[in-house]
């Protein structure tokens, strides 16, 4: 089977490239605009094809891919920037040649083509949120995702070829950006430094750890029809006890504190994956933060 991947050195897209090759996949090919840039996967460079090409500038793929020729792509590629990323007008130049990159695929006669999208399409206030909960976008980011997969739908009908779409939920993991909440506390704590949140931390999420992404996007391979995918953990947990428990794995919880002001903040306050979809191809979580921690930083306590 010949791979090809967009966005194979971002964070997810990396996790997906190191489980495709731990698992055997011999034809995977990254198709990323800086193949320098390869430290997520330097573990596993020997055993994918590296190939150079921006996915906002056509030109640069379109003789590749044909070449490659592949049974099945996955499409990561996105502007992602912490903070940025939700209101960046980059996501409108993501939703346009996004568009033209999965009809070329269409045309080329893939056979099948699975894209990430977010959980930030759905209309938040449902709490459990599943692949029939009503959509309700409330970001360029999500807008912008939400459209694409709307047009890759339509054309999957047109062109009677599969496209599956992955809403991804929270997660956490390796190489994840040193901005974001957990690589954040964790840091912070072992170079015992304190942990001063905005918030009161009564959210609830649902994190699931990247390689579990990855092991649900590669279980989206067993789908023979177009259709949306929920991958998380299925299992809601508050943002305090999530960093308290941190917190007590690395033996510093007196280091965090939170906002007191417990006044709602203007963010749904729960957010949870129905993962039931999931777990009917086989999906089964693996991870979880007390073995990250141990895993990447040596601690046994």
């Amino acid at each position: 089977m010949k791979i090809v991947i967009t966005g194979g050195t971002g964070f997810i897209g990396s996790a997906l490239v190191r489980r495709l090759a731990a698992e055997g996949y011999d034809e995977v090919y990254v198709l990323d605009k800086d193949i320098s840039n390869i430290f997520r996967i330097e573990s596993v460079k020997n055993k994918i094809n590296l190939i150079e090409g921006d996915i906002l500038n056509p030109k640069s793929y379109f003789d590749k891919i044909i070449k490659i020729k592949p049974d099945v792509v996955y499409h990561l590629a996105w502007y992602a920037e912490p903070g940025k990323y939700l209101t960046s007008l980059e996501n409108l130049e993501h939703l346009k040649y996004g568009i033209d990159f999965i009809k070329f695929l269409f045309e080329l006669g893939v056979n099948k083509i699975i894209v990430t999208g977010t959980c930030f399409e759905y209309d938040a206030s449902y709490g459990y949120l599943s692949e029939s909960t009503p959509e309700k976008p409330a970001h360029l980011y999500s807008s912008c995702k939400l459209a694409l997969k709307k047009v890759a739908e339509q054309l999957s009908y047109i062109y009677e070829i599969p496209f599956v779409w992955a809403r991804i939920f929270y997660l956490y993991g390796p190489y994840e950006h040193p901005n974001r909440l957990i690589p954040y506390v964790v840091n912070s704590l072992i170079n015992d430094k304190k942990v001063e949140l905005r918030s009161h931390g009564l959210q609830i999420r649902d994190y699931l750890h990247v390689d579990d992404v990855a092991q649900g996007l590669i279980c989206l391979l067993k789908e023979e029809k177009t259709s949306v995918y929920n991958i998380g953990s299925g299992n809601p947990v508050r943002v305090r006890d999530l960093v308290n428990r941190i917190g007590e794995i690395l033996g510093k919880k007196e280091l965090i504190s939170f906002a007191t002001d417990t006044t709602p903040i203007n963010e749904p306050m729960f957010i949870c994956a129905n993962n039931t979809k999931l777990k009917k191809l086989g999906f089964k979580q693996e991870h979880d933060i007390k073995r990250y921690i141990e895993q990447l930083h040596g601690y046994k306590r």
